[in-house]
């Protein structure tokens, strides 16, 4: 250990030494004398309120408090609801168990014993003293705060704080690598339905609670760990924070520390956490500032805000997070915020709640691009911020774009600069990382070396980054830096003749980081693209130019490449287009080619809407595609939603959850009861492992929906006698077998599979539905993943813009539809 580290370290054990006197010396004087009152105030009643219902529940958490913290209900239901005075020690644990701090929630009681002096006569800090330093320190560091907080950076642009569009923020229960963990430990991980959870759009896919706007976040939770992928506000988030908490208008009585992580982790070695707020408090020229320092600690009237825990190098990372503990554990009183991208988990996230920031809504969206325009100095705002709105909502497809503040500067900047947007949003990240880039490029700094490199060879070396990362058999989103300095030296060298040593790889992709905010350094040995979606369109570029494009064919049923293979299509040129569409038909059929359960059952499918085509009078295009797809998600499940079919071009394939809503017509009315009536006895009994076999309950409540669906199927063949006079001895049955048992989910259990049998003849014999399949748990995740696919398929098709009338009929007429046997391959074979 350097002594340079050691004196830190003894400065601060000599200044905790003096904290914690300080504190012995506060609870000996509370004891001295009678014991202290407080009471609720107004607000904190309302804190506690939310708090209490939260955690402990709406109905029950009166009861639930009382056992946790061993407090009489009556006490707590005094101090809570009808805010009386109580003991201060019962005040502490009732505040302690709801995560609230005394100072902010309590009004001292009228009758209150003041505290007794200290032994050595001085008086206790009083809270009118306490507030009093409070103000103080904050006017002290109002400068620098306004410095470092007061501009938010996005991309390459700088707005002012006052633009920042306050977020939602959602719970995370567990963060995606703790999920990970329990399911290796509980052996699920590698199953489907996980692997499918794994990958989301904007990074890994988490089970988050409803959002909370970001300002009561803060307000309620004295400790707050906020996650968020680049570009989503993180940053933006704490410095807000810090400029409102230093205006007073939230969390009035704190003084806001705020520290960027990756510049206090190089001097970690030389001082400790503790005297970087010391130094922090000592710059911005508060008087007697070791007293100060540890008498807002030792108060809890700090906020402390620490932004990028990921930056930290992972060499720095047991020093720094170490500090951040010692800081933790010493001053618990006071507040803190810090940011993280997922899916790091800092050995203190335990004592934290976890929060994800939210995606915009419509309200926040409007007032971000209200805010961009105003910045951009634009003529009308207002007005344009409504043509924008309006515009956009006529493109479903840019829904993806509008999520974060990094994606929809690109539309803001294409609609700035054109007035529209273009049809594709291939033309949207075409045109708006072009205007980026030729924008940005008179802003470069004298000593950057991008100036004497063209924008298109940037833009071509932003592409082949890209597609060598996520080309991989294990797809990467974060890169070694290393590697991605050969890369970048290896590109000059070999494509554009340089010298090895006339490349300086790491100044190259410093200065992309700060002049363009493409490539970011996520750690000391880490870097990515500030969003994936900026590596899956330069990789899809890629692939189109140099004519790569069937290399993403193996990966048609690869979730992480759907946007990748919807960007080709969009790419495309007409030469390029046939050949693609039928390599992409080929590799959706062949997930299911050969298989012996699932292509007799594609026979069935494509037979039976033939011979349902025939009795529906509806002129839709592709209507036995569209039927294929009817039954084939009635033979799965029970699905049945309002449609939500968005039309861009002659023929839109349905969703799985929308299938069975896109035609009706009396036969699939009919067909759909009796499926609907077959599906509610699906559910296998269960043994308890006495001898008895009892249902699950969801099984054992579908006893009131099957008697419903009979009742419906008799109403509407009451005009065919034969039938009728079929159904109500149906009906007839059931009230017999009800007859024998007391209780109706007795006769459910006992009969179920006398039904679903029944029901499953009468189908297959009246109508010609097969029901009896068979399928094994993994050829049902294969027909989903099929079906998926097919829908991939059917985006593509109608995004692409050169493909001929003929194909796009032939294809759509051959969707879910029994393959033929595939004679080549594509490189790579199928997958």
């Amino acid at each position: 250990m350097s002594p340079s580290h050691t004196g830190s370290s003894v400065r601060l054990a000599s200044a905790l030494g003096s904290i914690r006197r300080c504190q012995v010396i506060d609870w000996t004087m509370v004891n001295q004398g009678d014991p202290k009152h407080l009471r609720f105030s107004p607000e904190g009643q309302q804190l506690a309120l939310r708090a209490a219902k939260r955690q402990y529940g709406a109905n029950t958490w009166q009861s639930r408090l009382s056992r946790d913290i061993d407090i009489h209900r009556q006490t707590i239901r005094r101090a809570i609801l009808e805010r009386e005075a109580i003991r201060w020690d019962n005040f502490d644990k009732i505040c302690t168990a709801l995560g609230l701090l005394i100072d902010d929630v309590s009004a001292l009681d009228s009758d209150a014993v003041p505290r007794q002096p200290s032994p050595n006569g001085s008086a206790p800090p009083s809270r009118d003293s306490v507030d009093q330093l409070v103000a103080t320190v904050r006017h002290c560091v109002r400068d620098r705060i306004s410095e470092t907080c007061g501009t938010i950076q996005l991309l390459a642009n700088r707005l002012p704080i006052d633009r920042f569009v306050e977020l939602n923020l959602h719970p995370l229960p567990t963060l995606p690598s703790e999920q990970m963990q329990l399911a290796r430990a509980s052996g699920e991980w590698g199953t489907a339905t996980l692997e499918q959870e794994v990958f989301d759009r904007i990074g890994m896919s988490y089970h988050a609670e409803p959002p909370i706007p970001c300002r009561e976040a803060i307000k309620t939770r004295r400790k707050l760990l906020v996650y968020g992928w680049p570009g989503s506000g993180k940053t933006s988030y704490l410095k807000w924070l810090a400029i409102q908490c230093n205006q007073g208008t939230l969390l009035e009585r704190y003084v806001p520390v705020f520290l960027e992580m990756r510049s206090f982790a190089p001097r970690a070695r030389q001082q400790s956490l503790y005297e970087e707020i010391r130094q922090y408090f000592k710059f911005c020229r508060v008087g007697d500032v070791d007293r100060t320092t540890q008498r807002l600690l030792l108060e809890g009237r700090v906020l402390l805000l620490l932004d990028g825990l990921d930056e930290v190098f992972e060499s720095q990372r047991s020093l720094v997070y170490s500090q951040v503990q010692d800081i933790l554990n010493n001053f618990f009183n006071c507040r803190f915020a810090f940011s993280c991208r997922l899916p790091l988990l800092p050995p203190f996230s335990g004592s934290f709640e976890k929060m994800l920031i939210g995606s915009f809504n419509a309200r926040q969206r409007q007032q971000y691009v209200h805010h961009w325009f105003e910045a951009a100095r634009a003529e009308n705002p207002k007005q344009l911020t409504r043509q924008f709105l309006e515009r956009l909502g006529k493109h479903v497809n840019y829904g993806e774009l509008t999520r974060t503040p990094i994606l929809l500067d690109l539309l803001c900047r294409v609609f700035r600069q054109y007035g529209h947007f273009p049809q594709t949003r291939a033309d949207v990240y075409d045109l708006g990382l072009q205007s980026l880039l030729t924008e940005e490029a008179h802003n470069l700094r004298e000593a950057s070396v991008l100036r004497n490199i063209s924008l298109e060879v940037i833009r071509n070396l932003l592409r082949e980054i890209a597609a060598k990362f996520f080309l991989r058999p294990q797809l990467q989103t974060a890169f070694n830096k290393r590697e991605l300095e050969r890369q970048v030296k290896t590109y000059f060298v070999k494509r554009l003749g340089l010298s090895e040593n006339a490349v300086f790889a790491q100044r190259i992709i410093s200065d992309i980081e700060l002049t363009y905010g493409l490539l970011v350094q996520q750690a000391s040995n880490l870097c990515s693209f500030s969003h994936l979606t900026f590596q899956e369109y330069f990789t899809a570029e890629h692939l189109v130019n140099t004519n790569q494009q069937e290399a993403a064919l193996p990966h048609v049923a690869d979730l992480q490449w759907r946007f990748v293979i919807q960007l080709v299509s969009e790419l495309l040129r007409p030469e390029q287009t046939p050949r693609f569409f039928t390599g992409l038909q080929q590799a959706v059929d062949a997930l299911v080619l050969g298989n012996d359960r699932i292509m007799p059952f594609l026979h069935w499918l494509d037979q039976t809407a033939a011979l349902s085509a025939q009795s529906l009078r509806i002129e839709r295009p592709f209507k036995v595609t569209l039927l294929r797809a009817w039954y084939f998600t009635f033979t799965l499940e029970d699905r049945f939603m309002a449609s939500q079919s968005q039309r861009t071009r002659q023929f839109e394939f349905p969703e799985l959850d929308y299938a069975t809503s896109t035609l009706r017509g009396d036969t699939l009315d009919m067909h759909a009861l009796l499926y609907r009536a077959w599906h509610t006895t699906r559910l296998e009994m269960t043994d308890t492992g006495n001898g008895s076999h009892y249902a699950p309950a969801e099984a054992r409540a579908n006893y009131r929906q099957f008697v419903r669906i009979v009742d419906e199927i008799y109403t509407k063949v009451r005009h065919d006698p034969r039938l009728e006079v079929q159904f109500d001895g149906w009906r007839e049955v059931i009230r017999s077998q009800q007859q024998q048992h007391r209780l109706p989910q007795d006769w459910w259990d006992h009969n179920r599979r006398y039904w679903r049998q029944r029901i499953g003849r009468y189908m297959g014999n009246s109508h010609g539905l097969r029901c009896d399949w068979d399928f094994s748990p993994e050829d049902v995740q294969l027909l989903y993943t099929y079906y998926n696919a097919t829908k991939l398929l059917s985006i593509c098709l109608n995004l692409a813009r050169h493909i001929s009338p003929t194909q796009y009929q032939q294809i759509a007429e051959g969707m879910l539809k029994a393959p033929t046997p595939v004679t080549v391959e594509p490189p790579g074979g199928w997958r």
